[in-house]
């Protein structure tokens, strides 16, 4: 046991004595650094104004500028010098380092000055380069000494750290092997032995807390450990004395004898160290030197003598381990370093200080270890011949421990089994529960559905801690079903609150578009005409927003139309409802009539799409919009030129289109792929964002065949419309019934060409959207307008026949009827009528207009049988 703590002491020894050693000698140096920083600093002032400079006092302001003074009263690097070493922040702590962006930013601050006083020095006269070059060099080696001082001792902490807790641990052991010792006469040797170094293991903490502050005198720190190694290298003769074979005595004091040549060199390596560090000698230190190298030297010649004495023994060698050669002409040696530092001079040291001397005595001392321990092996081997008297004594208690340890697995594999069993059946229930919890938590979240708690209930077939356990986990279960019905309840609340708002807002929207209508329809002034419809684009872009809110919460707008759109008049629709429709670019290969229940739908999924293009693109590029036909479905691509996204933005924004929990909803500040995705999963239709970094982001919308009305072939291949292509006529205008005429007349059939203007249908209004609906009469199938079949099969002819029966007749305009007077600028005034909106037919003949275009209203047609 006092071997191991031998090998900890002499570890702990060395980083200790380091640890202070650097502390003291670096703090001794850059106190004295410090001053000589300020005599060259003197010097340098001196020189400059004997020199002769053209303007000495000038260069002398640029020095203490460059310096950060003011000038020679004011201290020097007032921040740098600020660093200094703390005391411990409890008792037996460790000193107080500053941090190392602190030591970095004392670095810094030194380069900058000796940078600036380079700068300086460019300007000065040349004689006085040498004082320059004095203070440089006394300021890099202030900074030196002081970045020394902060950062090396930190190198031996862990060190000291671990080496302290392998001498406690050593030393616990050690000591509490002393009571085994009888109280004889043969071994009060080594009871004093044990007692000496108990004693001095006892001032050990005192010790330590001085070393970690950093004070104390190193020297004293070094013969402390000094005196305890010796001790115990010394316990072997000790040992001996208690010893009648004289084959023991002799491996005994062999292995005493290394043991003393090893611990004078591991004492060499310290003190040498110490001297190489501080690059001179103290008054005394070199005969101390010589001492220190006789006595180990003498340790050695011991060594061998003792070792050649046994039979067998390895032959210990003389010094050598550490020999290198660096080059031809540089061969360096533990005796070579050795040799230097007696020689006793300061420049001797001073060239040692590129010396591994801790290394090259290492190796050293590694060379007679090995040879240490083999003596020791063969003291121990030849003790054990005394322990066969007590082997059978000891195979006896090793059986009947063996007994006992067998009946102690038994029983505890017992208790084991009925601890284990238990809690396998708790966990395969509860991974059953793990896997069917989800889908409940599921079905909770789902309006009117309830789940019977028993269904993750965990069976409990005790009362010990395993059964609590259950309960525990039917708690937490039960506690995930409820908080589950609660967020889905509240997720249901805020859904009705968004379905109130938007419906408030519909009705208010849908009245201020009517006002605005009409509005549009009395005003002449092209100012204020361009005004009013801007704010009916304002509006139609609100409405939407409210629109949004109700395609959130799972409710339909409620807008629909009764006859197909062409699908190029969809995507107008939604191009009138953004803000910069004017950057809309249409490419349209394709042109099918999307069914009338879809179509204002489809614009609102298109108008969110046109949007985020619109608004996340440079203003100044277009925005275009393709469609195609593409395997049996129709694709429409909105395109931007913008900087596109990232595989991350771009996954996260699939991830919003595809989404259908209501909880990601909440908190978000976009919502808009939010209504995309949910007006795409309600038309079926499948929406794709495709990006490249820089170059734009393309959104493909996939629209199923059921959205469009019924196609027809036409000489190899599939057109959009119900009649021939010549015609340009969209199926809403050759397939109705005569129960149509009536919404007919609040929303005629446009040629393809002409822009189309939706009809808002309104809970509880007509549809003919309150223009006229009071004079609107019943629906009366007018037997002598003849119609087309639904099938299509009618000839060309009998539709254009059918179109023209039912167009109005043509009459010659008079412009002095339509004239009253004429403008300020000279410009015809429009005679105002005394009932606006009403033809002499009874019927109203209103201007139409695309909602959210800027372009004037055009005046319609009568529908009207009387024309």
């Amino acid at each position: 046991t006092a071997r191991a703590v031998e090998s900890a002491l002499q570890d702990e020894r060395y980083a200790s004595v380091a640890y202070v050693d650097i502390i003291q000698d670096s703090s001794s140096k850059l106190a004295v650094g410090q001053a000589e920083t300020e005599v060259a600093l003197e010097e340098l002032v001196a020189d400059i104004r004997s020199s002769g400079a053209a303007d000495p006092n000038g260069l002398v302001s640029d020095v203490y500028d460059a310096l950060g003074v003011a000038g020679p009263d004011d201290a020097l690097f007032v921040d740098e010098r600020a660093l200094a070493l703390g005391a411990p922040a409890e008792e037996g702590g460790w000193a107080q380092f500053p941090t190392s962006e602190d030591v970095v930013a004392m670095q810094d601050g030194y380069a900058a000055a000796r940078e600036a006083l380079g700068s300086v020095r460019a300007n000065a006269p040349a004689d006085t380069g040498g004082s320059f070059a004095n203070l440089d060099f006394r300021i890099g080696y202030e900074s030196e000494t002081a970045t020394t001082l902060f950062t090396a001792p930190l190198e031996y902490v862990d060190a000291m750290e671990d080496s302290a807790a392998g001498v406690d641990a050593s030393i616990a052991a050690m000591l509490g092997s002393t009571a085994t010792l009888e109280g004889n006469e043969a071994n009060a040797q080594a009871v004093a032995a044990l007692a000496q170094g108990e004693q001095a293991i006892g001032s050990l903490a005192e010790i330590r807390a001085g070393i970690r502050a950093g004070v104390g005198n190193v020297s004293t720190y070094s013969g402390f450990y000094r005196t305890i190694l010796t001790t115990i290298a010394g316990a072997a003769d000790g040992v001996a004395v208690a010893i009648p074979e004289r084959a023991v005595v002799a491996g005994l004091q062999a292995y005493g004898d290394l043991d003393t040549l090893i611990e004078n060199l591991e004492y060499e390596k310290v003190q040498f160290e110490r001297l190489i560090r501080a690059g001179a000698f103290e008054v005394g230190e070199d005969t101390q030197a010589r001492n220190l190298v006789a006595r180990t030297d003498i340790s050695l010649e011991n060594a061998q003598a003792s070792s050649a004495s046994i039979p067998g023994a390895a032959e210990v060698p003389d010094y050598g381990a550490s020999v290198s050669f660096d080059s031809a002409l540089d061969q360096t040696s533990f005796e070579s370093v050795r040799a230097s530092i007696l020689r006793g001079s300061d420049v001797d040291l001073v060239a040692e200080r590129t010396s591994e001397w801790a290394t090259q005595v290492d190796e050293e001392v590694a060379a007679y270890e090995p040879l240490r321990e083999a003596l020791w092996d063969g003291v121990e081997d030849a003790v054990a011949a005394d322990a066969q008297a007590a082997l059978f004594q000891t195979i006896l208690t090793i059986v009947v421990a063996i007994v006992v340890v067998a009946l102690t697995v038994i029983i505890a594999l017992v208790i084991a089994r009925r601890i284990v069993n238990p809690l396998r059946r708790l966990t395969t229930t509860a991974t059953a529960v793990r896997q069917e919890l989800p889908r409940l938590v599921e079905r909770v979240a789902m309006p009117g559905e309830t789940v019977d708690v028993t269904e993750v209930q965990i069976d409990v077939e005790s009362q010990d801690e395993i059964g609590t356990l259950a309960e525990a986990f039917n708690g937490v279960n039960a506690a995930t079903l409820s908080i589950a019905a609660e967020q889905a309840a509240l997720r249901g609340s805020i859904s009705e609150m968004f379905v109130n708002v938007a419906r408030r807002d519909q009705v208010l929207l849908n009245r201020q578009l009517k006002s605005i209508d009409e509005m549009e329809r009395s005003e002449d002034n092209p100012e204020t005409l361009t005004n009013l419809f801007a704010l009916d684009h304002l509006a139609t872009r609100m409405r939407r927003n409210s629109e949004s809110l109700l395609v959130l919460a799972g409710i339909d707008t409620g807008r629909r139309l009764r006859s197909p759109m062409p699908l190029s008049d969809v995507v107008r629709t939604a191009s009138s409802e953004i803000e910069l429709y004017e950057r809309v670019q249409l490419e349209l290969d394709a042109d099918p009539s999307m069914l009338g229940h879809s179509a204002l739908t489809a614009a609102h999924l298109f108008a969110e799409l046109l949007e985020n293009a619109t608004v996340f693109s440079d203003p100044g590029s277009p925005v275009v919009v393709r469609t195609s036909h593409v395997d049996g479905d129709y694709v429409v691509e909105i395109e931007d030129s913008g900087i596109g996204m990232t595989e991350k933005e771009l996954a996260d924004a699939n991830d919003r289109v595809a989404s259908t929990a209501a909880s990601e909803i909440l908190g978000a500040q976009r919502l808009g792929l939010f209504v995309v995705g949910r007006i795409a999963r309600r038309v079926g239709a499948r929406v794709e964002l495709a990006s490249a970094e820089g170059k734009g982001t393309t959104a493909r919308i996939t629209m199923p065949r059921s959205l469009f009305a019924a196609e027809e072939v036409h000489h190899g291949h599939v057109s959009t419309t119900a009649a021939d292509d010549a015609m340009h006529a969209p199926t809403a205008l050759v397939e109705h019934t005569a129960s149509d005429d009536i919404a007919d007349v609040a929303q005629p059939v446009t040629p393809r060409g002409e822009a189309y203007a939706p009809t808002v249908i309104e809970d509880g209004g007509s549809l003919l959207m309150g223009r006229g609906a009071e004079q609107a009469s019943p629906a009366v199938e007018d037997e002598s307008i003849p119609m087309p079949s639904a099938t299509g099969e009618q000839s060309i002819d009998a539709l254009i026949a059918a179109d023209a029966a039912e167009a109005p007749a043509g009459e010659e305009a008079r412009p002095e009827d339509l004239t009253d007077g004429a403008t300020a600028a000279g410009l015809p005034t429009r005679r105002r009528r005394s009932s606006p909106g009403r033809s002499t037919c009874g019927r109203w003949s209103t201007g139409t207009r695309r909602r959210g275009s800027r372009s004037p209203p055009r005046p319609s047609r009568c529908y009207c049988p009387v024309g």
